[in-house]
């Protein structure tokens, strides 16, 4: 039996609002407070009575999967609770949990007027440079392809810090748990390089990765800003050419991210002055005024 109507606490989480797709009864994501340690969190709940496909359970396993492999990054969310059943629907329903980064997306960050062009350089040098460490993470057969990069799942962490989502299309392991003929669709598919488009995500690789994230960093840059953001613009365009043996590799792109910066922007230290972002903008470990005071967001 499928789980049926709102759901406020279930699992290790409780006051929960549910923040996907309404129309999705397999993938369900939360945002809600856990109840131990009352940190935020995002709940993802897989509903394997929902789905006709034999291998449900490695499908819902597989973000989880990906991120206990990747914990040793700074640019991915922690783990909170690890994939479990649901103990009042054993067989049926399982769940994973994260802490909630409570940081906004490149999707909701671009339009900000007040995000300074060298600011936005400095993260997608660091966006570049942290896509590089994680595409060089030791899988035992396979390399980590994410292809699932796009401005909804890339965000702005405090301090300008890259954290990647979106982890369930990732490949972590030469085992087929996808069917290779699958592809994006929505506007996730407007930024799948086009081999993920023609042959589905099994014709994605670490090439693929370049493209759809150089095409979701430029988002930040349009040309309307100024020189120094169409020149930047003109960098990122090198990874999105359609043959993936043409595109720029990512060092090549963070070397030539870096030379659009001083050495001191490419060193920006820990954040010492209070953000000038708008409130929905902040983020966990921004440093905010309020009543001639500064607090740490949290």
């Amino acid at each position: 039996m499928s789980l049926r109507g709102e759901v406020r606490n279930i699992a290790s989480a409780r006051n929960l609002e549910r923040i996907s797709d309404q129309s999705d009864r397999f993938h369900r994501v939360f945002r809600g407070e856990h109840v131990r340690t009352r940190d935020k969190i995002l709940l993802h709940i897989y509903d394997l009575s929902a789905s006709d496909d034999p291998n449900a359970d490695r499908l819902a396993s597989r973000q989880c999967e990906t991120l206990q492999k990747l914990q040793k990054s700074s640019y991915v969310p922690r783990l909170m609770d690890s994939f479990q059943e649901v103990p009042q629907y054993p067989g049926e329903l399982w769940y994973f949990s994260i802490v909630d980064p409570c940081a906004p997306s490149v999707a909701e960050r671009a339009p900000d007027a007040r995000w300074a062009v060298r600011e936005r350089i400095f993260f997608a040098l660091r966006a570049v440079q942290a896509l590089e460490e994680m595409h060089g993470c030791r899988l035992r057969d396979t390399q980590f392809v994410h292809r699932h990069i796009t401005p909804n799942t890339l965000l702005v962490g405090a301090g300008d810090q890259p954290i990647f989502t979106g982890f369930d299309l990732a490949r972590i392991s030469g085992s087929i748990t996808l069917s290779p003929n699958a592809t994006l669709r929505g506007p996730s598919a407007a930024f799948a390089a086009p081999e993920a488009i023609l042959d589905g995500i099994g014709g994605a690789d670490q090439r693929s990765d370049v493209f759809s994230l150089c095409k979701t960093l430029l988002q930040l840059f349009p040309d309307s800003l100024n020189a120094e953001s169409a020149n930047v613009a003109s960098i990122l365009e090198s990874g999105i050419v359609d043959a993936p043996d043409k595109r720029v590799t990512l060092r090549s792109l963070a070397n030539s991210l870096s030379q659009s910066l001083s050495e001191e922007d490419t060193k920006k230290p820990a954040m010492t002055q209070t953000t000038l972002l708008a409130a929905r903008f902040w983020s966990e470990g921004d440093l905010v005024a309020f009543n001639n005071e500064q607090y740490i967001g949290r």
